[in-house]
């Protein structure tokens, strides 16, 4: 399995290659969860999924404004899980 680096070409490239039909929005995606790739979840966790796993510090949005909470967020073993 082919490597891709944490960025929006490597993001794109790896959902092209697993055959996203809209790679750009997983893109897109990758990018709002993970500020581009500065901050990732947990454990090969690219787009901040919630579950069993690591304890983060995140923000989520109230509706209101930002606000800091503490998420499980899941480990993967690749980034391909």
């Amino acid at each position: 399995m082919k490597a891709f680096p944490n960025t929006w070409e490597g993001i794109e490239g790896a959902a092209k290659a697993t055959g996203a039909k809209f790679p750009e929005v997983v893109a897109a995606q990758w990018a709002l969860e993970s500020g581009y790739g500065r901050y990732v979840s947990g454990k090969n966790n690219l787009f901040g999924i919630n579950g069993t796993g690591m304890l983060k510090t995140t923000w989520e949005d109230s509706g209101k404004c930002p606000v800091a909470v503490t998420a499980s967020c899941k480990n993967f073993n690749t980034p391909y899980d």
